[in-house]
C-alpha cells in the first residue's frame, strides 16, 4: 500500500492490525528500528517534515503469542520540490528583434 505526500508535509502512516490477542508492532527502515508499540490493534509512524530521501518502503512487523513476525511493506512516495543547487550555471539570454510594418 502506498502513501503519497508533498515534500515538507507532515506524514502519518497508520495501519490497523487484525489480531487476537493484540499484537506488538515494530516499524523498520531497512534493518533500522524506527518505532515499537505493544498490545495494539492500530499503529502509526509519524514523520514531522517529509524529505525526498523519505521516499522508500518501510516494513511493519506484528507479533503475538499465536503468530510471530508477520510483515507488511508500506510505500511512501514524497513529491519533491525542484531546487537549483548550482546557480552559477544558469544563464539568462535576452533576445531582441525588430519588427517593421510596411504600408502597401
Amino acid at each position: 500500500m502506498e502513501t503519497v505526500v508533498n515534500e515538507s508535509n507532515r506524514v502519518i502512516l497508520t495501519r490497523g492490525i487484525d489480531s487476537n490477542p493484540l499484537s506488538n508492532v515494530s516499524w523498520y527502515d531497512g534493518p533500522n528500528l524506527l518505532n515499537s508499540e505493544t498490545t495494539v490493534n492500530t499503529t502509526s509512524f509519524v514523520i514531522a517534515k517529509a524529505r525526498c530521501t523519505d521516499t522508500k518502503n518501510f516494513t511493519l512487523t506484528a507479533s503475538n503469542v499465536v503468530q510471530r513476525n508477520v510483515s507488511s511493506l508500506i510505500e511512501l512516495i514524497v513529491n519533491c520540490k525542484y531546487t537549483c543547487t548550482n546557480k552559477s550555471n544558469i544563464s539568462v539570454l535576452k533576445s531582441t528583434y525588430d519588427m517593421h510594418m510596411i504600408d502597401l
